[in-house]
């Protein structure tokens, strides 16, 4: 963990990331919406190789090769569009909707006008591709750009991106736009206020849109057959899979008393609960889509007809009342203290009942605080983990059982139930793992689930308490490396990382392992 390089900038910095090929950083100082004098927003682009950098002075001796000042509609965000050949970076504002995207190559803006979402959705297997949200005369769109010369450009012959596709959203204000990881679909989701979902092919076609009736009943309205949705798609992008998984619905199973200061009150359910989608999560094959509300439920769609094939209910009453019983972990009580924060100690296995602890939707600070907070499916899609704002301490683990074998008869069941003693902050699957996640409750320890068999039997599941060394560390984030074989834990001031121990330390189990 040696320095290589370091920046001091003129700006208190809020976002860092690295452009795809690895030679830059963008970072940038985001304004306030309500403190745009004070700070109005800057970017900067950062090369790793000092002999990249300037040598004229013009960077004011700081080491930036691009300094780009958001100007008085400020900066709500930046961001790589991921073009190998055009090195480019997108601002989005907060006022008037406007973004700006800055080349590299021959250092020209482009101006995007009535910008409505602040994010760039890009897709590997169009890497020369990106999307913007955009509305126009009261009619949201996602507008499909790529560079109109296949060649680089140069100082004398400036990058110009062309509107490839412009794609017209049934959304009354679309939230948020998710792309399917096969490229063939794209999904839109309307504000809070309304449970409304699109799904559109990456050329335009719309294929079906997905909601809630007045009494919180899922319907799919689409006027595609399945062979039509098949010659909307691009033939060299089709996936080729024909066959259809149909999905057993069962009943919810499992028994818990709640512990509030407050009765626990079923709710009546109608559209979203008042509000609508919160977290949109595409399978790994495309074939899925996933989508969890702020009502507690996860509905999931299959891409044959955009039906609900399969539905999860995270509120207080349905788990009380589940058919089949997850593995419990629970955080041991006070472990922490006992450890001296110098341990690695197993969870506690229980069964039901079990307490924990909720927030009814009339006790949170807003209503956009409650349902499912956080959802993603592992690599291979075997698992499917999810947290509800509502039983903020507690996370789900599902798996798809029988879909890799491509059964007739496959389902999602509940397989583990992780209870901690404060509220999940952040969450993680390991890449190259497809059956291990870490977990962050802001606290001066990470947490590991695993299942070194894979998705399947209870009794192969592993469930530990790292505590982290450094002295008043709080992990509020965390993030894995490529790899999968280091977690960097951050608080607000600093980071540490965990690594696996060396196979010819391995000792008994408890505080003497090493991390």
């Amino acid at each position: 963990m040696q320095v290589v390089r370091s920046w001091v900038l003129d700006a208190s910095l809020d976002a860092l990331s690295w452009s795809s090929d690895g030679l830059f950083l963008l970072a940038s100082s985001k304004s306030k919406e309500d403190a745009l004098q004070a700070n109005e927003g800057v970017s900067y682009v950062l090369p790793l190789d000092p002999d990249a950098a300037v040598t004229d002075g013009s960077d004011d001796n700081l080491g930036w090769v691009a300094r780009v000042a958001a100007g008085v509609q400020g900066l709500a965000h930046a961001a790589w569009i991921p073009l190998k050949r055009i090195p480019a970076f997108i601002q989005f504002s907060w006022f008037e909707g406007s973004a700006v995207i800055y080349s590299l190559a021959d250092q020209a803006f482009t101006i995007l006008p009535r910008a409505i979402l602040s994010q760039v959705y890009t897709n590997s297997n169009w890497p020369e591709h990106f999307i913007v949200a955009q509305r126009d005369k009261e009619q949201d769109r996602l507008i499909v750009f790529r560079p109109a010369l296949p060649d680089a450009t140069t100082l004398d012959d400036p990058v110009v991106w062309e509107s490839q596709q412009a794609i017209s959203l049934p959304t009354h204000a679309v939230a948020g736009v998710a792309w399917s990881p096969d490229g063939n679909f794209l999904a839109a989701w309307d504000t809070a206020l309304e449970y409304k979902l699109s799904i559109h092919t990456i050329h335009g076609a719309h294929l079906a849109t997905f909601t809630l009736n007045e009494g919180g009943l899922p319907h799919t309205e689409t006027s595609m057959f399945k062979t039509d949705v098949q010659q909307a798609l691009s033939p060299s992008t089709s996936t080729g899979r024909a066959r259809r998984v149909t999905i057993r619905p069962r009943q919810p199973s499992v028994r818990i008393s709640s512990h509030s200061s407050h009765n626990v009150v079923p709710t009546q359910r109608i559209a979203g609960g008042g509000l609508g989608i919160r977290q949109v999560a595409w399978h790994p094959s495309s074939e899925f889509l996933a989508v969890g509300g702020y009502d507690e439920q996860v509905h999931v769609l299959h891409h044959a007809d955009w039906s609900m094939v399969y539905s999860l209910d995270f509120s207080v009453s349905a788990l009380r009342s589940m058919d089949e019983a997850p593995q419990v972990w629970l955080e041991p009580h006070r472990w922490f203290e006992a450890t001296r924060g110098q341990g690695i100690v197993p969870l506690e296995t229980s069964t039901f009942p079990i307490d924990v602890p909720t927030i009814r939707t009339e006790d949170a600070a807003s209503p956009f605080q409650n349902g499912i907070s956080w959802m993603q499916w592992n690599q291979d899609g075997t698992l499917l983990a999810c947290t509800n704002q509502n039983l903020p301490t507690v996370l789900f683990v599902h798996e798809f059982v029988g879909w890799m074998e491509r059964d007739v008869h496959a389902y999602l069941r509940p397989l583990a139930m992780l209870v901690f003693s404060h509220p999940v902050v952040c969450t993680s699957w390991k890449p190259g793992d497809t059956a291990s996640l870490a977990i962050a409750t802001g606290q001066q320890a990470v947490f590991l689930w695993t299942s070194p068999g894979g998705a399947g039997d209870h009794a192969l599941q592993m469930a530990e308490a790292v505590a982290i060394p450094n002295d008043t560390f709080s992990a509020q984030r965390l993030t894995w490396s490529p790899d999968g074989q280091t977690l960097a834990l951050m608080d607000s001031q600093s980071f540490c990382c965990v690594v696996p121990a060396p196979p010819e330390d391995t000792q008994q189990e408890g505080s003497e392992r090493n991390i």
